[in-house]
């Protein structure tokens, strides 16, 4: 599975936007991804064609892909699966533990997993947040991401059996 969210917003620091915009609808029709807050991004594809675009309109195209852009993984899919327990491996062993958590969430959903999940979610979030304020040192921050990473890769390997 490729991260198409890392993909959308490479294409938008290539200054790549007419690409991105038929992406983004190829990737909608193929079921890969589902688009939310269509109207903005109708806006923005507007203010594109038109010329119009303000100041900070690759930083608002950057935010509706994170925020408005939804990855679709089929459950039933065994080789979908596959490939979304292989994705999670290698996002964790690249340090994005956040976009782990997000498709373990999805891979999750309807298992006895999907609450333990959400609390490693909100323990990774805190940790995060400790980190950025300076209030954690950099032992104890490293401790708390080996516990977290742990318990993902355990949850992962329940999952992808």
């Amino acid at each position: 599975m490729k991260d198409i969210k890392q993909e959308l917003l490479f294409m938008i620091d290539e200054i790549n936007v007419s690409g991105f915009f038929g992406e983004v609808d190829e990737y909608e029709n193929s079921g890969a991804i589902e688009v939310k807050n269509k109207p903005l991004l109708a806006q923005l594809k507007l203010q594109f064609i038109t010329g119009d675009k303000s100041f900070d309109f690759y930083d608002k195209l950057k935010a509706w892909v994170s925020v408005s852009v939804v990855i679709v993984i089929n459950n039933n899919s065994k080789e979908s699966k596959t490939s979304s327990c292989y994705e999670v491996r290698n996002l964790i062993a690249n340090g994005k533990i956040d976009k782990a958590i997000e498709i373990l969430l999805v891979l999750s959903k309807n298992t006895d997993s999907y609450n333990t999940v959400i609390l490693l979610s909100g323990q990774y979030r805190d940790l995060e947040r400790s980190k950025n304020m300076g209030i954690i040192d950099i032992s104890s921050a490293g401790m708390q991401l080996a516990r977290i990473t742990n318990a993902l890769l355990s949850l992962l390997r329940e999952l992808c059996e």
